[in-house]
């Protein structure tokens, strides 16, 4: 495929544009099954390249070392916050709070699927191994983390005579974090427990049960 790219390439008969958003997927796809399968510290830049079938430079041009393609999976597994928060912000009153747990579910199913989305979680989640470019990506998926948590917290401030008599909008936004990360982290490391979908809508209706007044 990448020897019928170059014909093209050289033919003019394909955009560059497209090309090189197939190029940059053929690497990704290529770096997570290397970091997976050796670990991040055994891959070298060479051994993606060569996997991938393309010269150092062409790799280069696309990400200059393996910290830019790990924060590529990091940034781009799912939904930002702010637009997280866009989408619940065009909902009222407990329509908010379903559209909520739509989003969590939805989020939930997108990053257990089969693909790069799901394995890049798996290598954040489940990886022992002790490397910079891991420890940084570790460190924004952290980051981020926090973000949600402010952003469902808001939420559920902006909602609070929804929730359960004595639950806080702080203690409800970490419970759900705490909740996702556990049902993700299971969901990861034993693919016999059952189809995520399915599985991770009955736990969060549960969650919205003892959160929400009145949850349907």
């Amino acid at each position: 495929m990448i020897a019928f790219l170059k014909t093209q390439i050289s033919s003019s008969k394909v955009p560059k544009k497209i090309i090189n958003e197939y190029l940059r997927n053929i690497i990704l796809d290529t770096a997570l099954q290397l970091f997976l399968k050796n670990g991040i510290s055994k891959t070298s830049m060479e051994s993606i390249s060569k996997a991938c079938n393309i010269s150092d430079s062409t790799l280069y041009q696309h990400f200059p070392n393996k910290q830019k393609i790990l924060n590529f999976y990091t940034s781009s597994r799912t939904i930002a916050p702010e637009k997280l928060l866009d989408r619940l912000s065009m909902h009222k009153g407990k329509d908010c709070l379903m559209e909520l747990y739509r989003a969590v579910v939805e989020s939930m199913h997108e990053v257990t699927r089969p693909g790069w989305k799901r394995n890049t979680m798996a290598l954040l989640i489940h990886s022992s191994e002790n490397t910079s470019e891991l420890n940084f990506a570790k460190q924004q998926e952290i980051e981020l983390s926090g973000k949600y948590i402010q952003v469902v917290e808001s939420i559920f401030s902006n909602h609070r005579e929804h929730l359960q008599n004595g639950l806080t909008p702080e203690m409800a936004s970490i419970q759900l974090h705490i909740l996702f990360y556990g049902c993700l982290s299971a969901l990861l490391r034993d693919n016999e427990n059952g189809e995520p979908f399915s599985d991770t809508e009955g736990v969060f209706t549960w969650y919205f049960r003892f959160t929400v007044k009145a949850w349907p």
